[in-house]
Formats: C-alpha cells, sequence, structure tokens
C-alpha cells in the first residue's frame, strides 16, 4: 500500500509527540531556578524577551522549552515557542505539528501559515536545488504536491491579514513555473480587479509599512484605483500612523499605459549587484491568484512612487 510522504510524516511525528509527552510531569531549573506550579505561568510569560534567547545557548533553551512542555503542554505561548525552536530539518516536517496547534487555538494564526508554508517551500526547495549536502529525492508528484502546500498556507496566511505572506507567495509561484519550465501568466487587465501590495521601509532594520492600490476596471477603458496605508512598525518604537494613511480609501482614476509601465518595470527589473539589508518590496495581485513580486533592494523604487504621486498626488 503506499503512503503519501506528508502522511507518512505525519504519522511518525505523531508517534514520536506521544512517546516524548507521555512522561511524568517534571520540575525544570534554569539557572538554578526550579520552575514549577508557583512560578510557571509568570516565567513562559518572560519567555516573550529576548533575554533567554540571546543568553542561553540554542541547545539548552529547546531542552528547557521540552520540560516546560511536559510540564504543561496546553500552555498555547509554550506551544508557539515550540514551534520556533524545534529543531529544523529540511527533510521532515515536524515542527509543523506545534503551529497546527496554534492555529487550533487560534494563536498566532495568521504566522503559523506563514511558517508552514515557507517550511514546504524549503523542504521542496531543498529536493529541488540542494546540494551534494542536503539534497534528497521526490518524485515529480510529491514535488508539485510540496508546491501546492507551501502555496495553500501562504494564502492562508495572507487571508488572516499577513501581507508580507504575498512576497512569499510570489517567489513560491516563480519557482514552480521554473521547474515546470512555464511562464508566468500574463496580467489581463480586463481581470476585476488587479491589487498593488507595497512594503515601503521608514526605519532600520526591516521597519516600515504597507501600502495598497486596489485597481478595479469601471468601464470599457476606464480604472479605478482606490489607496491605502498600514502603520508603521519600526523596531523598538511605538507604532505610529503613516504619513500616507491620511489618504486611506481615496478613489481616483488610473490611465492604462501607467498600469501597463508598472508591470513592465516589474517584471525587467534586475537587481544586479546591488544589495541591502532593506529591500522595498511589491508584488502584484491578478488573475485567479496569480503573484507578481520582487524584492528590490534599496528603500524606494521609482516607477512606484511615480505611478503613486501621479495617481494620487503624493
Amino acid at each position: 500500500m503506499k503512503i503519501s510522504i506528508i502522511a507518512l510524516l505525519t504519522f511518525l511525528n505523531t508517534i514520536s509527540i506521544a512517546q516524548e509527552y507521555s512522561k511524568e510531569p517534571v520540575d525544570c531549573i534554569f539557572n538554578g531556578q526550579i520552575i514549577d506550579s508557583t512560578n510557571f505561568n509568570k516565567f513562559v510569560n518572560s519567555l516573550d524577551s529576548s533575554t533567554y534567547e540571546f543568553n542561553y545557548s540554542t541547545k539548552k533553551y529547546r531542552r528547557l522549552l521540552d520540560c516546560l512542555y511536559v510540564f504543561d503542554s496546553s500552555n498555547i505561548k509554550l506551544c508557539w515557542r515550540k514551534a520556533i525552536y524545534t529543531d529544523w530539518n529540511v527533510r521532515d516536517t515536524s515542527q509543523f505539528y506545534y503551529y497546527r496547534k496554534c492555529i487550533d487555538k487560534n494563536f498566532m494564526v495568521s504566522d503559523s501559515y506563514y511558517n508552514i508554508g515557507s517550511g514546504y517551500f524549503g523542504h521542496v526547495l531543498s529536493a529541488i536545488e540542494g546540494d551534494s549536502m542536503s539534497h534528497f529525492e521526490l518524485s515529480e508528484n510529491q514535488i508539485m504536491e510540496f508546491f501546492e502546500l507551501a502555496e495553500k498556507n501562504s494564502w492562508k496566511s495572507f487571508q488572516f491579514g499577513l501581507k508580507d505572506a504575498v512576497f512569499l507567495i510570489g517567489q513560491i509561484q516563480k519557482k514552480k513555473n521554473e521547474y515546470l519550465d512555464k511562464k508566468s501568466p500574463i496580467i489581463n487587465l480586463n481581470d476585476t480587479t488587479i491589487q498593488i501590495v507595497a512594503y515601503v521601509r521608514d526605519c532600520g532594520e526591516f521597519g516600515g509599512h504597507f501600502e495598497t492600490i486596489e485597481i478595479k476596471k469601471s468601464h470599457a477603458t476606464e480604472f479605478i484605483a482606490t489607496f491605502n496605508a498600514d502603520s508603521i512598525h519600526c523596531e523598538g518604537e511605538k507604532t505610529k500612523p503613516s504619513e500616507n494613511s491620511e489618504f486611506n480609501g481615496v478613489k481616483a482614476g488610473i490611465p492604462k499605459s501607467i498600469i501597463i509601465e508598472l508591470i513592465i518595470s516589474l517584471k525587467s527589473f534586475d537587481n544586479g549587484s546591488i544589495y541591502s539589508n532593506g529591500p522595498f518590496r511589491i508584488a502584484i495581485i491578478y488573475g485567479k491568484k496569480n503573484v507578481l513580486s520582487q524584492e528590490i533592494h534599496g528603500l524606494k523604487w521609482e516607477p512606484y512612487l511615480d505611478l503613486r504621486i501621479s495617481v494620487f498626488g503624493f
């Protein structure tokens, strides 16, 4: 009887989880402090800080999480930490067990779906591009199955509000098309809606805000664009409104030529040797869940800013 790789991994993982957590609860010790029922919740809540992550080796940190999880496997914050720190191996999907528990408990749902999607994507990438140390074989059907699962979970993440997921979806679709030796679907301006999602950098280390422009066809040759900007998130600072958020909900006509110009610029863009730790990112969602995305190294990208200025005036 044939069994899919996903079903097999799930089965083996379920057995290992059951064996690992059938132990009797024990006291956990951290830096000489015994963690028991009197201080357990306080200690788990403190894991949200980076203190333990930076001052405790990863191996010991994982052992601490294992011990705490045996003590109380129902604590959802602890489950999330277990999901993040389960030793990652591209050959399996064992850490997904904890992410799915978080989803079931409605905790960190969008992030959990995102991490499952990126995990499946990493899994299939290792199979089709891995070096001699990490390469392992999957059948073509299995590869396509993992591509599908990567994209499906990433769309779930996006639907639950994590806009970052759209850029991952674009990467997944691009790599899948390359694997199948297919071109990306043509962006048809007769589609009901085209959505532009941009992540604009406002501050250091990946901080910034999302901007969304939704384009709908109103008549045979006319298009209406609606603008929205999210709040700015900067590391170590309070969330604050973007200066462009005052234009949220503003609608304006957008010429077909400007849309085409942006699409051509995005498709033809090449970073070359330019590299930045804080890239500008942009994606166009079109058709039936098709995504064209690009990571542009630099804090801004002129074609997008030109479109925004010419259509909305800012």
